[in-house]
This record gives C-alpha cells, sequence and structure tokens, in this order.
C-alpha cells in the first residue's frame, strides 16, 4: 500500500507511518524504543526494513569473515565497506508507528526515481519493503514479464 512521505518541518526529516496491517503481518506490533529497526539497500528505491536483533547474528558473521579474509585479500577489505554501507539504522516511535528516514535511506528511496512524496510498504518475509513510486512499478512491469501474463484487469 502506498503512504504519504511526510517532512518534519523542525528538522526536515522525512517519515512515514506503517500501517497497522503491516506491522501485524510481519511482527513487529510488539516493537519498543528507537533505533530497534535496521534498513537493508536492496537497490535504487528499494529499502528492505529488518527488526536489527533479527539479523544481527548474520551480519556479525559476514563482518568476521570479511574481516579474517582482509587480512591476505584486498578485495574484502572492499566488500566489508559496501557491506557496512549496505545497512542503515532507522529510527522507530512505536507509539506513533513511525520511522524517521536519515538522509542516506531518502536518497536510497530518491535514486528509484523523482517522486519520494510517496512509497509503497509492503510485508515481506518478517521484514518490510519500502519503495520508491518508480522502482514499485517497474517492479510490477518485471513480475508480469516473468510470470508471462498480464496482472491487470
Amino acid at each position: 500500500m502506498f503512504v504519504k512521505v511526510q517532512t518534519d518541518k523542525k528538522n526536515k526529516m522525512r517519515r512515514i507511518r506503517v500501517p497497522d496491517e503491516v506491522l501485524e503481518a510481519v511482527g513487529w506490533s510488539d516493537l519498543q524504543g528507537t533505533k530497534e529497526v535496521v534498513a537493508e539497500v536492496r537497490g535504487p528505491g528499494h529499502l528492505r526494513l529488518h527488526r536489527k536483533d533479527s539479523i544481527a547474528d548474520q551480519r556479525a558473521a559476514i563482518v568476521a569473515t570479511l574481516e579474517e579474509q582482509a587480512a591476505e585479500d584486498a578485495a574484502a577489505l572492499e566488500q566489508l565497506a559496501v557491506h557496512h554501507s549496505r545497512y542503515i539504522e532507522i529510527a522507530y516511535y512505536p507509539e506513533e508507528q513511525r520511522l524517521r528516514l536519515p538522509t542516506d535511506a531518502v536518497l536510497v528511496l530518491a535514486s528509484g526515481g523523482e517522486n519520494i512524496d510517496r512509497c509503497y510498504v509492503q510485508p515481506v518475509k518478517g521484514a518490510v519493503d519500502l519503495l520508491s513510486f518508480e522502482t514499485f512499478c517497474a517492479r510490477q512491469v518485471a513480475q508480469e514479464a516473468i510470470v508471462g501474463i498480464e496482472l491487470s484487469m
């Protein structure tokens, strides 16, 4: 579903209210406090939001492996830098069901196209996808091509 991306006049940060049905679908109704959500950059105009604790072990294992490899392989050092920049901490305010997007998250959404006054919010396997309008439309067209049928009526 599409949601409005609002601009906080006080600090110019972008914020999004996550609909109840999305929170319930991914089991996030119990999140408390801020900084419990991390955004994974999936591509231009596409962020996948995870509970920080649900991917912490996986992220730590990847970092440990890359750090070990970096001692012998310069390419692993570059992969480590890419891995670190792939994740963005997002402030989440459960009492308002609101995410506050830092500038780097807004830039990822904007890189999918020009229109960032709305984005598409979708539950997916325990996470939440945020898609720019342009990325959402491109994904729909690509899916139609993969499935081999027109999904619209």
